[in-house]
């Protein structure tokens, strides 16, 4: 089987740690070939751990031994960057959320479809151990009928004043934190 090549738009540290470290460890069929980010800084931090570096979003949509893009930048970039991606040619996997307004999120939908190219939207902490064990519980029926759940997920961020300026914390239009998770 041909390996899928993939490259990451947006290499922060989620990107780096949970997609770049931990997604492309153990699956053998696919292949991290690059990054891009607009923080030049995180350039080291890729090319330490083997990754090409691209100086730019479409240097990487133009490079055609990719077949897919992850994207995971701030939340409202990802629809924009989203359609750059499809209208490449390649495939698209974003972390959540898939776009910060509806509207966008079916504009992908269709043109994924009229591209017969695929997008997906992933949640990194869908291995976090107690996710898996509420599903478990509930998959197993150990909890009984359940009819309503309540999501609450525990992530520190926002501990000290920068963080807590951060775009993941202070921007509405960004869905972060609490109402994106």
């Amino acid at each position: 089987m041909e390996k899928v090549t993939y490259g990451l738009i947006g290499f922060g540290n989620i990107a780096e740690n949970r997609v770049a470290r931990e997604g492309f460890r153990e699956n053998t069929d696919i292949r991290l070939k690059g990054a891009f980010d607009i923080n030049s800084e995180r350039r080291i931090r890729a090319e330490e751990m083997g990754l090409q570096w691209y100086r730019s979003a479409d240097e990487l949509l133009s490079d055609p031994e990719i077949d897919g893009v992850i994207i995971t930048t701030t939340n409202r970039t990802h629809a924009p960057l989203a359609e750059k991606v499809l209208e490449a040619g390649k495939h698209c996997i974003l972390e959540k959320p898939a776009a910060v307004r509806v509207e966008d999120a079916r504009k992908l939908d269709r043109l994924a479809a009229e591209k017969k190219l695929s997008i997906t939207v992933d949640h990194m902490m869908k291995h976090n151990g107690y996710n898996m064990k509420a599903a478990s519980l509930i998959r197993t029926g150990a909890l009984g009928a359940v009819n309503d759940i309540t999501l609450h997920m525990e992530f520190l961020f926002g501990a000290d004043p920068p963080e807590a300026a951060s775009w993941r914390c202070s921007k509405p239009e960004e869905l972060g934190g609490p109402i994106g998770d």
